[in-house]
């Protein structure tokens, strides 16, 4: 499997995945946000992401 990240961005960092999720840094933010193909289990706990995140992208479920 090939990692692909982002060669010429040097304020960009892959903290953790898993959970369908990724913590990511950019600059000084840090988000979670989705990830679809991260289908294994993160290295951190949950708390330990929320602690670090600055924001985290939510998906809203649907009014019926």
């Amino acid at each position: 499997m090939k990692l692909l990240t982002p060669e010429h961005w040097k304020s960009y960092e892959l903290i953790d995945s898993g959970n369908y999720k990724k913590l990511e840094k950019f600059g000084e933010f840090i988000l979670s946000r989705p990830e679809p193909q991260a289908v294994w289990d993160p290295s951190m706990r949950e708390d330990e992401w929320s602690k670090m995140n600055n924001a985290a992208f939510v998906k809203k479920k649907r009014r019926r």
